[in-house]
């Protein structure tokens, strides 16, 4: 008869790191790889004249000036329009709640609220209460009484992920993660 005795021990603050480790590459990996597809969603509005974005609109001395970019279709990207604009997006992970927190990042020049609501009404439609600044002649800008204003959805957050899911489960699968 054979008898075979075995001791095992393994260190659990080494397994525990090694596992926080590879959560916290995947959390990087999962929000630098959505950061990526929400960027290149978003495409520079058209600069022909003779597109159906953009409309003609001509000076005293005649000539023709083209305004860029009016509008994406509704379900599609928004267009950017501005430099960084929409695409300048960013993420942060928070490694020891397990999680990442991806989207649009406020600049300075308009106030948090505005920019959160913009965001929203990007991603989700709906309406809001606008001003207009127009300029006078004199230089003074006058802003027109509010009105409301709605906007269809134009998401470029939430597909993103969709995109990206499957290659969020392979890198969870390869770190050892998730098993299935």
């Amino acid at each position: 008869m054979i008898e075979v005795r075995m001791r095992l021990s393994f260190d659990s603050k080494r397994i525990n790191r090694s596992v926080a480790k590879a959560e916290k590459r995947t959390l990087f990996f999962a929000g630098g790889a959505i950061r990526r597809e929400a960027r290149q969603s978003i495409k520079p509005a058209p600069k022909r004249a003779d597109s159906r974005y953009s409309s003609l609109r001509t000076t005293k001395k005649g000539k023709q000036i083209t305004k860029r970019g009016l509008y994406s279709d509704p379900g599609k990207p928004p267009h950017q329009r501005t430099k960084p604009g929409l695409r300048d997006i960013a993420f942060a992970v928070d490694a020891t709640g397990g999680s990442v927190t991806i989207g649009p990042v406020k600049h300075a020049g308009g106030s948090s609220q505005t920019s959160v609501m913009a965001t929203k009404l990007m991603e989700f439609g709906g309406s809001a209460k606008i001003h207009i600044k127009r300029k006078r002649s004199a230089g003074n800008i006058k802003r027109s009484r509010p009105r409301m204003a709605r906007w269809r959805a134009r998401p470029f957050m939430y597909p993103a992920l969709g995109r990206v899911v499957p290659q969020i489960q392979r890198k969870l699968r390869k770190e050892g993660i998730l098993i299935r």
